[in-house]
């Protein structure tokens, strides 16, 4: 799903298949031809990785409790679905008793299975099958073809859960961000979770929720302010919390716009609202997310003049509160390990004295014998060790990708 920096437009290639076993032998077919994979479900991302290596970033589709209430409609419509009786597989059972609290349904007799990994997809099939037959379900609930089809061969009622538009869409920027980081030599992606503190979230009902409301408003506006031309994605995840998309090619502008001393004190004098902030780091969209849930929680935990970021390695670190946007002064984790990096880099390079060192992945791929994949992740390491900084891509001479530059910090 190739998308360039330079425009607006995507150009989707499809791959269909069959059957699930076949995903990786289609991403071999179209791995050249793009810049991002974007999977239907987590069960088609966790099959090709485990056939072998995914050369472009990828991202998939998730699967939430919003899938369930068009599924629970058809059934409805088919007349074969009683809602309060069912089995469902993939979505979790707090998602689950979320969604049935807003249609008002009891979820008692709701029987849930979470997704693990590509080999639940075979207890899927025994968990539907067994509740059905035993006169505890009415019909089931999957968001997996291959076990749709083996109910039905079963003769047991089934539904198949598709993802809501707005969660195709939102799964489509993420995978157009990676894409984009990607053309830029940097893949890895950036979340960055704000919301309210809860101190400052109203209790129950009433003229103080409106209030709320305006406030939540305020802080959305302010948010769309401070980010609107960095390209990155804003959502609103729930009532009190936002989440920021970005590729790490827009972490040191986010980090300078969303800092402690400069957004949280403006949030603060603009509407008495105080907010925390996490800033995460991975590989893939699920990861950074989860690491930006830690580092609020950790901002929470520590100074409150304080930012926190986590980095895919699970490691972290304090943004200071000061007007330089620099990390604290403790030393990040694994420092010691870039410095001697950037010396072997050096040391093989041979630069001339007082000259700027400026390499790119290539250069370092062959000075250092790894692949070039190892050496972007080499030269992000020291960016984030501060010992190197991203220069703006250079488009060559030939087609392809712009070469991305770094200039070493001796």
């Amino acid at each position: 799903m190739p998308r360039r920096p330079d425009s607006q437009n995507w150009r989707l290639v499809g791959a269909a298949h069959a059957r699930e076993r076949q995903t990786y032998e289609q991403v071999l077919k179209i791995a050249d031809s793009v810049d991002a994979i974007l999977f239907t479900g987590p069960l088609q991302y966790d099959l090709a990785r485990e056939s072998g290596e995914l050369t472009v970033p990828a991202t998939y589709v998730p699967v939430s409790g919003a899938s369930l209430y068009s599924g629970i409609i058809r059934g409805l419509m088919a007349g074969t679905l009683d809602p309060s009786r069912v089995s469902i597989d993939s979505i979790g059972a707090d998602e689950v008793e979320a969604a049935y609290a807003d249609i008002k349904v009891s979820n008692q007799l709701v029987h849930t299975i979470e997704y693990l990994g590509a080999e639940s997809v075979e207890k899927f099939i025994d968990f539907h099958r067994g509740l059905y037959e035993s006169g505890a379900t009415s019909a089931a609930l999957t968001t997996v073809k291959s076990v749709a089809q083996r109910l039905v061969a079963a003769k047991v009622p089934v539904f198949r859960l598709v993802p809501p538009s707005n969660s195709i869409r939102d799964a489509l920027n993420t995978a157009a961000l990676l894409g984009a980081g990607s053309i830029l030599g940097d893949s890895q992606i950036v979340m960055v979770v704000v919301q309210v503190s809860p101190a400052f979230r109203p209790l129950g009902n009433g003229p103080q929720n409106y209030r709320q409301m305006e406030l939540i408003l305020s802080l959305h506006r302010l948010l769309l302010s401070e980010v609107a031309d960095l390209g990155v994605t804003l959502l609103q995840r729930d009532a009190d919390t936002f989440v920021i998309t970005a590729t790490r090619g827009s972490l040191a502008q986010l980090i300078s716009r969303l800092r402690a001393d400069t957004f949280v004190d403006r949030m603060r004098a603009e509407t008495g609202m105080v907010v925390d902030i996490g800033v995460g780091i991975g590989e893939t969209p699920q990861a950074a997310e989860e690491h930006a849930y830690t580092a609020l929680e950790r901002s929470r935990e520590g100074d409150a003049a304080k930012v926190y970021l986590v980095r895919p390695d699970g490691s972290n670190v304090a943004l200071s509160g000061p007007s330089d946007g620099q990390v604290s002064s403790e030393p990040p984790l694994g420092s010691s390990k870039a410095e001697e990096t950037l010396r072997r880099i050096i040391e093989v390079l041979q630069p001339q004295p007082g000259e700027p060192i400026v390499v790119d992945a290539e250069a370092v791929a062959e000075g250092l014998t790894v692949t070039p994949r190892s050496a972007r992740r080499v030269l992000a390491s020291l960016v984030d060790a501060g010992l190197a900084w991203q220069m703006p891509a250079v488009q060559s001479s030939r087609s392809g990708r712009p070469r991305q530059q770094f200039r070493l910090i001796v």
